[in-house]
């Protein structure tokens, strides 16, 4: 285990960092905070800062701004040649109105650089169901990714969706508000999987049911693809990871899923 620290050495404060995507980068880790927000290059061995990538203004909480403090940068996600980095906001900036009865958020597009770091290219456009939270991305490489929507009612519990996403590519860094942009700049959605369907394999809720017909429908926030499986009744298939958080709640709890989905991807 490494404690991530600023540049200097300093650790950071509880308020100063919310850790909640985080990747990878050979003897580096990324490691996105929805506080602030920002999105941090640590040393694997250290722990010591070593970049700091550029966050628009926009996307940072403060009197007047359209960032809503607590729904900010929720994922993180690089392509599996390593030269492309996605983030997401959770939810939409209220600047940005619904598009065609959905929400729109904005996603951050990261280009490698020569010297190992990162430059931020785009913003790009995500629609999502009305009152809907982008949870996480996998980035399968060529403008598409898997995406993970949820969304929570108390009269219903949780829904939570995997959608196979197409990225517009359009640029949508001064476009002021989302809602009046056409709608050939938005990502086109497919539904992977609704977990709802998914056969219930014996998991029981084991505190207050969140749904009461689905007990794996609880707050699941973060996801990633294994490698393809080469035996077995799935073989061919790719694992995908979920997993929950129970919020500090007694009366919810952290739940691991493997699920073996088909994702069709050459890996750039």
């Amino acid at each position: 285990m490494i404690q991530l620290k600023a540049a200097d050495g300093s650790g950071y404060a509880d308020e100063e960092f919310d850790g909640e995507g985080l990747v990878i980068q050979g003897d580096s880790v990324l490691v996105a905070s929805e506080t602030a927000p920002s999105i941090g290059r640590f040393d694997r061995k250290t722990g010591l800062l070593q970049e700091d990538l550029e966050v628009p203004d926009r996307f940072r909480p403060g009197p007047g701004s359209a960032a809503k403090g607590s729904e900010l940068l929720e994922s993180l996600a690089m392509t599996p040649d390593g030269k492309h980095l996605y983030s997401g906001l959770q939810t939409a900036l209220s600047s940005d109105r619904s598009n065609q009865g959905n929400d729109v958020l904005r996603l951050l597009h990261y280009r490698s650089t020569a010297k190992g770091g990162w430059k931020l290219d785009k913003q790009l456009a995500y629609p999502i169901a009305d009152g809907g939270e982008l949870a996480e991305i996998v980035a399968l490489g060529n403008g598409e990714l898997l995406t993970l929507d949820r969304s929570f009612n108390p009269l219903h519990g949780n829904t939570v969706q995997v959608y196979r996403t197409t990225l517009s590519g359009q640029d949508v860094t001064d476009a002021a508000d989302l809602g009046t942009e056409p709608t050939d700049v938005l990502a086109q959605k497919e539904l992977l999987f609704n977990l709802a369907d998914c056969p219930q394999a014996g998991a029981k809720d084991r505190f207050e049911p969140q749904n009461k017909h689905q007990p794996l429908l609880t707050n699941v926030e973060g996801m990633d693809l294994g490698p393809e499986l080469t035996e077995g009744e799935y073989r061919g298939r790719r694992p995908l990871y979920l997993v929950s958080d129970d919020n500090d709640s007694k009366k919810q709890l952290t739940r691991l899923y493997s699920l073996a989905v088909d994702v069709d991807t050459d890996g750039h």
